[in-house]
């Protein structure tokens, strides 16, 4: 399997470092859903997805600019959804979702079973 590897570290906008994580490969079969969002008090905001297979291949990947803003857990929200929507609409029922925002994969997991009927992990 091909890892995909991040650098050891990165700087913030104000100098401090921080690090970041490496990318692992889904198990064969599964697709690896990735997902971000960004948004400033402005009301500018966005999000970002990516769809890789085991091998760390891209299969889809996409970027957009939102005209609303109410928080950054409702941008993170978004991007997990349009990442859900956009892997089902491939034909991928196997996903394997991943992002930063813990309270909404908590979210995500809580309902899987009542609403969702996947299983995230």
């Amino acid at each position: 399997m091909q890892q995909q590897q991040a650098h050891d570290s990165a700087h913030t906008k104000n100098g401090e470092e921080r690090s970041l994580r490496v990318w692992n490969p889904p198990d064969k079969g599964v697709y690896k859903l990735n997902f971000d969002g960004a948004w400033r008090k402005d009301g500018k905001s966005g999000m970002g997805m990516v769809i890789r297979d085991e091998r760390g291949q891209t299969l889809l990947s996409l970027s957009e600019r939102l005209k609303w803003s109410r928080s950054p857990e409702s941008i993170e929200a978004w991007g997990a959804l349009r990442a859900v929507e956009e892997a089902l609409a491939m034909g991928f029922n196997k996903i394997q979702l991943e992002g930063d925002e813990l309270a909404i994969i908590q979210t995500i997991r809580k309902k899987e079973t009542k609403i969702l009927g996947w299983k995230v992990t």
